[in-house]
C-alpha cells in the first residue's frame, strides 16, 4: 500500500510534501490508498491527511472513517464536504513550502549566534509566546527541537520543528525584526534539515505575505494550491 500512496502523491511533490514525509518517516498509518486518492493518520501530529481527485473519490476513501478529531483536507473543493460529515471547524488555509533542490543560501548577517535552547531558556520561552500557544511550544522545548537565535548574547529569535516534522514556530523579538534575523533563521532550519537528510518543509497560512516572502527569500518554494486544516472545537 505504501508504493501505491506514494505514487499517488508524488504527482504532486510540493503540495503533498508532508504526506510523503510521514510515510517516509515511518509515522504514517496508511488508512486508504489507490490511484485517486491517499488518506492517512500522521501519528506524531494524531492528524488525518486527505487527498483525492473527485468528490466521489473523498466519499469512497471516508466512508469507514467514522470519527476525526483534526484533519488536513488537500483539495479546497473537498473542504465543506469534510467538514460537514465529521463537523470540524476550520481553523486555516495553509499553503505548502519545500526546499526541494539547490544549495541553502548563505546569509552572513546579522551574526547570530543559533542553538538549541536548554532548561536555562524557559524563562525566554514563556516570555515571548503567547499562553494560548505555550504548552504545544514548551513540549517542543522539552523534545529539544526548539531553537534561538542570539545576538551579542541577547535572545532575537526562535524557531522549530513541529511535532509532524515541518518547519514552525519561527519568532523574531519586536526589536529585531527587520533586521535579516528571520531570514538567517529559516536558513539555520534549512541546513540543519539537509544535513540530517530530510526535506526542509513548512505551512505558511495563506494570509501571512511577510512568511510568504522569507520562505521565498530562503529558497524555498510555495505551492499554488492549499491545504484546508479542520479540527474539532473544544467543547
Amino acid at each position: 500500500m505504501e508504493n501505491t500512496a506514494l505514487m499517488y502523491l508524488n504527482r504532486n511533490v510540493l503540495l503533498h510534501i508532508n504526506m510523503i514525509e510521514s510515510i517516509k518517516h515511518h509515522q504514517a498509518n496508511i488508512i486508504q490508498a489507490d490511484k485517486d486518492g491517499v488518506v492517512i493518520f500522521d501519528i506524531p501530529s494524531e492528524t488525518y491527511m486527505i487527498s483525492c481527485n473527485t468528490l466521489e473519490d473523498y466519499k469512497r476513501l471516508l466512508h469507514d472513517i467514522k470519527d476525526i478529531k483534526e484533519c488536513e483536507v488537500f483539495q479546497s473543493w473537498a473542504k465543506c464536504f469534510v467538514q460537514d460529515k465529521y463537523r470540524l471547524a476550520h481553523m486555516d488555509t495553509y499553503y505548502q513550502a519545500a526546499f526541494l533542490e539547490g544549495h541553502a543560501l548563505t546569509v552572513l548577517n546579522p551574526a547570530l549566534k543559533i542553538r538549541c535552547l536548554v532548561d536555562d531558556d524557559i524563562s525566554l520561552v514563556k516570555k515571548y509566546y503567547p499562553a494560548s500557544d505555550l504548552s504545544y511550544v514548551l513540549s517542543r522545548f522539552k523534545e529539544k527541537y526548539l531553537f534561538g537565535g542570539f545576538l551579542n548574547n541577547v535572545l532575537v529569535g526562535f524557531i522549530g520543528i513541529h511535532d509532524e516534522g515541518s518547519i514552525g514556530l519561527l519568532a523574531v523579538v519586536e526589536k529585531y525584526r527587520r533586521m535579516g534575523c528571520g531570514l538567517k533563521l529559516m536558513n539555520f532550519m534549512i541546513r540543519y534539515f539537509l544535513v540530517n537528510n530530510n526535506v526542509p518543509y513548512s505551512q505558511i497560512s495563506y494570509t501571512n505575505k511577510p512568511s510568504i516572502l522569507l520562505h521565498q527569500k530562503a529558497g524555498m518554494r510555495i505551492s499554488t494550491e492549499t491545504v484546508e486544516w479542520l479540527k474539532k472545537e473544544s467543547l
